[in-house]
Protein backbone atom coordinates (compact mmCIF):
# COMPACT_ATOMS: atom_id res chain seq x y z
CA UNK A 1 0.00 0.00 0.00
CA UNK A 2 2.67 2.22 0.84
CA UNK A 3 4.69 1.72 -2.44
CA UNK A 4 1.17 1.92 -4.74
CA UNK A 5 0.73 5.38 -2.44
CA UNK A 6 3.94 7.21 -3.50
CA UNK A 7 2.83 6.70 -7.30
CA UNK A 8 -0.80 6.77 -7.55
CA UNK A 9 -3.53 8.44 -5.78
CA UNK A 10 -5.09 7.12 -2.71
CA UNK A 11 -8.34 6.10 -4.47
CA UNK A 12 -6.72 3.92 -7.13
CA UNK A 13 -4.05 2.81 -4.76
CA UNK A 14 -7.44 1.45 -2.18
CA UNK A 15 -8.36 -0.32 -5.47
CA UNK A 16 -6.07 -2.21 -6.60
CA UNK A 17 -5.35 -3.12 -2.95
CA UNK A 18 -9.00 -4.07 -2.76
CA UNK A 19 -8.51 -6.17 -6.07
CA UNK A 20 -5.17 -8.16 -5.22
CA UNK A 21 -6.58 -8.37 -1.32
CA UNK A 22 -9.57 -10.40 -3.78
CA UNK A 23 -7.16 -12.70 -5.62
CA UNK A 24 -5.72 -13.94 -2.44
CA UNK A 25 -9.33 -14.66 -0.75
CA UNK A 26 -10.12 -16.89 -3.92
CA UNK A 27 -6.39 -18.80 -3.81
CA UNK A 28 -7.10 -19.37 -0.14
CA UNK A 29 -10.53 -20.55 -0.77
CA UNK A 30 -9.55 -23.20 -3.23
CA UNK A 31 -6.44 -24.48 -1.41
CA UNK A 32 -8.71 -25.17 1.10
CA UNK A 33 -10.60 -27.64 -1.43
CA UNK A 34 -13.64 -26.79 -0.81
CA UNK A 35 -16.16 -29.52 -2.29
CA UNK A 36 -20.65 -29.12 -3.32
CA UNK A 37 -22.05 -32.72 -2.11
CA UNK A 38 -25.65 -33.10 -3.53
CA UNK A 39 -26.71 -35.96 -1.21
CA UNK A 40 -29.86 -37.95 -2.62
CA UNK A 41 -31.90 -40.74 -1.00
CA UNK A 42 -34.44 -43.02 -2.60
CA UNK A 43 -36.06 -45.69 -0.90
CA UNK A 44 -36.94 -48.83 -2.50
CA UNK A 45 -39.57 -50.53 -1.60
CA UNK A 46 -38.88 -54.43 -0.56
CA UNK A 47 -41.33 -56.31 -1.50
CA UNK A 48 -43.91 -57.97 1.45
CA UNK A 49 -46.21 -60.74 0.92
CA UNK A 50 -49.71 -60.79 2.87
CA UNK A 51 -51.27 -64.38 3.59
CA UNK A 52 -55.09 -64.06 4.22
CA UNK A 53 -56.73 -67.50 5.08
CA UNK A 54 -60.04 -67.87 3.01
CA UNK A 55 -60.93 -71.51 4.18
CA UNK A 56 -64.59 -72.19 6.06
CA UNK A 57 -63.15 -72.12 9.18
CA UNK A 58 -62.42 -68.45 8.60
CA UNK A 59 -66.02 -67.72 8.78
CA UNK A 60 -66.68 -69.92 12.17
CA UNK A 61 -67.12 -66.91 15.20
CA UNK A 62 -64.37 -65.28 16.68
CA UNK A 63 -65.14 -65.62 19.90
CA UNK A 64 -67.66 -68.25 21.89
CA UNK A 65 -68.28 -65.67 24.29
CA UNK A 66 -71.17 -63.64 22.18
CA UNK A 67 -74.23 -62.17 23.72
CA UNK A 68 -77.36 -63.45 22.97
CA UNK A 69 -79.27 -62.32 20.11
CA UNK A 70 -76.04 -60.35 18.44
CA UNK A 71 -74.44 -61.37 15.77
CA UNK A 72 -71.33 -63.08 15.79
CA UNK A 73 -68.11 -61.71 14.62
CA UNK A 74 -66.15 -63.70 12.25
CA UNK A 75 -62.37 -64.84 12.04
CA UNK A 76 -62.51 -62.93 8.81
CA UNK A 77 -64.04 -60.01 9.67
CA UNK A 78 -61.56 -59.73 12.73
CA UNK A 79 -59.19 -59.97 10.37
CA UNK A 80 -60.71 -57.05 7.70
CA UNK A 81 -61.20 -55.05 10.71
CA UNK A 82 -57.18 -55.13 12.12
CA UNK A 83 -56.16 -54.64 8.71
CA UNK A 84 -58.99 -51.44 7.17
CA UNK A 85 -59.83 -50.07 10.92
CA UNK A 86 -59.01 -47.31 12.04
CA UNK A 87 -58.13 -43.76 10.96
CA UNK A 88 -54.90 -44.88 9.04
CA UNK A 89 -55.63 -48.63 8.07
CA UNK A 90 -52.89 -51.46 8.65
CA UNK A 91 -53.35 -52.09 4.60
CA UNK A 92 -52.26 -48.43 3.97
CA UNK A 93 -49.17 -47.90 5.77
CA UNK A 94 -47.74 -51.31 4.76
CA UNK A 95 -49.17 -50.83 1.05
CA UNK A 96 -47.36 -47.10 1.52
CA UNK A 97 -43.78 -48.53 3.21
CA UNK A 98 -43.67 -52.03 1.01
CA UNK A 99 -44.46 -53.24 -2.37
CA UNK A 100 -47.51 -55.02 -0.92
CA UNK A 101 -48.89 -58.46 -2.23
CA UNK A 102 -52.38 -59.57 -0.61
CA UNK A 103 -52.85 -63.24 -1.59
CA UNK A 104 -55.97 -65.08 -0.19
CA UNK A 105 -55.27 -68.94 0.59
CA UNK A 106 -56.76 -71.83 1.27
CA UNK A 107 -56.30 -74.81 -1.18
CA UNK A 108 -54.34 -72.59 -3.78
CA UNK A 109 -52.52 -69.52 -3.77
CA UNK A 110 -54.96 -66.32 -5.01
CA UNK A 111 -53.84 -62.85 -5.55
CA UNK A 112 -56.61 -60.40 -4.35
CA UNK A 113 -54.76 -57.52 -4.41
CA UNK A 114 -55.34 -54.85 -1.08
CA UNK A 115 -58.20 -53.66 -2.67
CA UNK A 116 -59.87 -57.00 -2.52
CA UNK A 117 -59.77 -58.08 1.01
CA UNK A 118 -63.35 -56.54 1.66
CA UNK A 119 -65.25 -58.62 -0.75
CA UNK A 120 -62.92 -61.85 0.22
CA UNK A 121 -65.27 -64.66 1.90
CA UNK A 122 -64.15 -67.85 3.81
CA UNK A 123 -64.87 -70.53 1.46
CA UNK A 124 -62.69 -72.64 0.62
CA UNK A 125 -63.19 -76.30 1.04
CA UNK A 126 -59.55 -76.41 3.03
CA UNK A 127 -56.43 -74.81 4.33
CA UNK A 128 -53.24 -76.29 3.25
CA UNK A 129 -51.58 -73.98 5.47
CA UNK A 130 -47.48 -75.11 5.44
CA UNK A 131 -47.48 -76.26 2.05
CA UNK A 132 -49.00 -72.89 0.64
CA UNK A 133 -46.34 -71.09 3.00
CA UNK A 134 -43.58 -72.56 1.72
CA UNK A 135 -44.69 -72.02 -1.63
CA UNK A 136 -45.21 -68.48 -0.81
CA UNK A 137 -41.62 -67.85 0.85
CA UNK A 138 -39.59 -69.37 -2.21
CA UNK A 139 -41.89 -68.35 -5.41
CA UNK A 140 -41.50 -64.57 -4.43
CA UNK A 141 -37.94 -63.79 -4.45
CA UNK A 142 -36.22 -61.19 -2.48
CA UNK A 143 -39.23 -60.53 -0.01
CA UNK A 144 -38.70 -58.71 3.38
CA UNK A 145 -41.39 -61.41 4.91
CA UNK A 146 -44.61 -63.30 5.00
CA UNK A 147 -47.56 -62.22 7.51
CA UNK A 148 -49.65 -64.99 7.57
CA UNK A 149 -53.41 -63.84 9.09
CA UNK A 150 -55.18 -67.30 10.24
CA UNK A 151 -56.97 -69.13 12.58
CA UNK A 152 -54.51 -72.26 12.42
CA UNK A 153 -57.00 -75.13 11.39
CA UNK A 154 -55.44 -76.84 8.69
CA UNK A 155 -56.18 -79.84 6.72
CA UNK A 156 -53.34 -79.98 4.87
CA UNK A 157 -50.77 -83.61 4.38
CA UNK A 158 -48.20 -81.56 6.06
CA UNK A 159 -48.27 -81.28 10.55
CA UNK A 160 -45.15 -79.52 10.48
CA UNK A 161 -41.87 -77.71 9.06
CA UNK A 162 -39.50 -80.16 10.54
CA UNK A 163 -36.61 -81.79 8.24
CA UNK A 164 -37.69 -79.76 5.61
CA UNK A 165 -35.01 -76.45 4.71
CA UNK A 166 -35.69 -73.51 6.47
CA UNK A 167 -37.48 -70.24 5.21
CA UNK A 168 -35.28 -68.19 2.79
CA UNK A 169 -37.81 -65.14 4.28
CA UNK A 170 -39.31 -64.53 8.16
CA UNK A 171 -42.60 -65.35 8.71
CA UNK A 172 -44.91 -63.18 10.90
CA UNK A 173 -48.25 -64.98 12.08
CA UNK A 174 -51.23 -63.22 13.49
CA UNK A 175 -53.71 -65.55 15.34
CA UNK A 176 -57.69 -65.18 13.97
CA UNK A 177 -60.60 -65.97 16.41
CA UNK A 178 -59.95 -66.80 20.27
CA UNK A 179 -59.55 -70.40 21.18
CA UNK A 180 -60.67 -70.67 24.91
CA UNK A 181 -64.11 -71.97 24.70
CA UNK A 182 -64.19 -73.30 21.01
CA UNK A 183 -66.54 -76.73 20.68
CA UNK A 184 -65.80 -78.98 17.64
CA UNK A 185 -65.43 -82.44 17.06
CA UNK A 186 -65.06 -82.98 12.99
CA UNK A 187 -64.29 -85.46 10.19
CA UNK A 188 -60.74 -83.75 9.52
CA UNK A 189 -58.99 -86.63 6.72
CA UNK A 190 -61.37 -88.78 4.32
CA UNK A 191 -60.50 -91.57 2.32
CA UNK A 192 -62.89 -94.13 0.44
CA UNK A 193 -62.27 -96.10 -3.24
CA UNK A 194 -64.13 -94.87 -6.29
CA UNK A 195 -64.89 -98.34 -6.99
CA UNK A 196 -65.06 -101.90 -5.58
CA UNK A 197 -65.86 -105.53 -6.68
CA UNK A 198 -68.72 -107.78 -5.39
CA UNK A 199 -68.15 -109.73 -2.92
CA UNK A 200 -64.65 -108.09 -2.11
CA UNK A 201 -64.26 -105.70 1.13
CA UNK A 202 -62.84 -101.97 0.79
CA UNK A 203 -62.11 -100.10 3.26
CA UNK A 204 -62.91 -96.59 4.03
CA UNK A 205 -60.00 -94.44 6.32
CA UNK A 206 -61.15 -91.16 8.15
CA UNK A 207 -59.39 -89.18 10.93
CA UNK A 208 -61.81 -87.46 13.89
CA UNK A 209 -60.30 -84.38 15.25
CA UNK A 210 -61.75 -82.67 18.29
CA UNK A 211 -61.32 -79.74 20.43
CA UNK A 212 -62.66 -78.32 23.56
CA UNK A 213 -64.65 -81.50 24.52
CA UNK A 214 -62.38 -83.66 26.74
CA UNK A 215 -63.78 -86.51 28.66
CA UNK A 216 -66.77 -87.41 26.26
CA UNK A 217 -67.81 -89.75 23.80
CA UNK A 218 -69.42 -89.77 20.47
CA UNK A 219 -71.14 -91.99 18.12
CA UNK A 220 -69.72 -92.50 14.37
CA UNK A 221 -72.04 -93.92 12.38
CA UNK A 222 -71.42 -95.66 8.71
CA UNK A 223 -74.85 -95.62 6.44
CA UNK A 224 -75.43 -97.10 3.25
CA UNK A 225 -78.14 -95.11 1.87
CA UNK A 226 -80.92 -94.35 4.61
CA UNK A 227 -79.70 -98.33 6.58
CA UNK A 228 -77.03 -98.42 9.10
CA UNK A 229 -73.87 -100.26 8.32
CA UNK A 230 -71.96 -100.00 11.83
CA UNK A 231 -71.55 -97.47 14.30
CA UNK A 232 -68.35 -96.68 16.68
CA UNK A 233 -68.01 -94.85 19.90
CA UNK A 234 -65.00 -92.56 20.04
CA UNK A 235 -63.99 -91.78 23.39
CA UNK A 236 -62.33 -87.83 23.51
CA UNK A 237 -59.49 -88.34 25.79
CA UNK A 238 -57.44 -84.88 25.40
CA UNK A 239 -58.16 -81.08 24.71
CA UNK A 240 -56.72 -81.52 20.96
CA UNK A 241 -57.53 -85.11 20.23
CA UNK A 242 -57.04 -86.90 16.94
CA UNK A 243 -57.71 -90.62 15.97
CA UNK A 244 -57.68 -92.46 12.84
CA UNK A 245 -60.29 -95.09 12.44
CA UNK A 246 -60.70 -97.30 9.12
CA UNK A 247 -63.96 -98.62 8.46
CA UNK A 248 -64.54 -101.66 6.19
CA UNK A 249 -67.91 -102.59 3.85
CA UNK A 250 -68.10 -105.74 1.43
CA UNK A 251 -70.71 -104.93 -1.26
CA UNK A 252 -73.03 -107.47 -2.67
CA UNK A 253 -74.81 -106.02 -5.20
CA UNK A 254 -73.48 -104.49 -8.41
CA UNK A 255 -74.07 -100.73 -9.51
CA UNK A 256 -73.26 -97.31 -7.94
CA UNK A 257 -73.78 -97.28 -3.74
CA UNK A 258 -74.22 -93.96 -1.55
CA UNK A 259 -72.49 -93.78 1.60
CA UNK A 260 -72.34 -91.64 4.90
CA UNK A 261 -70.08 -90.90 7.48
CA UNK A 262 -71.48 -88.77 10.44
CA UNK A 263 -70.92 -87.68 13.81
CA UNK A 264 -74.03 -85.93 15.32
CA UNK A 265 -74.39 -82.32 16.27
CA UNK A 266 -73.00 -82.29 20.12
CA UNK A 267 -74.45 -79.79 22.74
CA UNK A 268 -72.43 -76.28 22.45
CA UNK A 269 -71.04 -77.60 19.32
CA UNK A 270 -70.49 -74.23 17.40
CA UNK A 271 -70.18 -75.80 13.66
CA UNK A 272 -71.38 -78.42 12.48
CA UNK A 273 -71.08 -78.74 8.56
CA UNK A 274 -67.79 -80.50 9.23
CA UNK A 275 -69.53 -83.51 11.22
CA UNK A 276 -70.68 -85.35 7.70
CA UNK A 277 -69.37 -86.66 4.88
CA UNK A 278 -71.14 -88.48 1.70
CA UNK A 279 -69.58 -90.51 -1.07
CA UNK A 280 -70.59 -92.70 -3.73
CA UNK A 281 -68.36 -96.37 -4.72
CA UNK A 282 -69.23 -98.29 -8.28
CA UNK A 283 -69.88 -101.82 -7.69
CA UNK A 284 -68.36 -103.83 -10.43
CA UNK A 285 -67.88 -107.51 -11.56
CA UNK A 286 -64.61 -108.94 -10.09
CA UNK A 287 -61.68 -109.42 -13.20
CA UNK A 288 -60.77 -112.40 -13.85
CA UNK A 289 -57.29 -113.29 -13.04
CA UNK A 290 -55.53 -116.19 -14.49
Amino acid sequence: FLSLRQRLSLGQTSFLILLRACVYAVMLFFLFGPALIDKRVSKLRRPLTLLIDSSQSMGFPASAKNSPGDKPQSRLDLVREKLAGGKEPLIQRLNRDYDLRVISFGTSLDPIGAGGIANLKAQAPGSRLLELLQTAARDGGAQSGLIVFSDGITNGERKSLDGTPPLPVPVFTVGAGESDGFTDVRIAKFGAPEFAFRGREFKIDLTIQASGMKGKSVPLFFNRGKNLVTTRTVAIDAESFEQKITLSFTPKELGTHGFSVSIPAQPGEQITQNNHKEFKVDVQRDKIRV
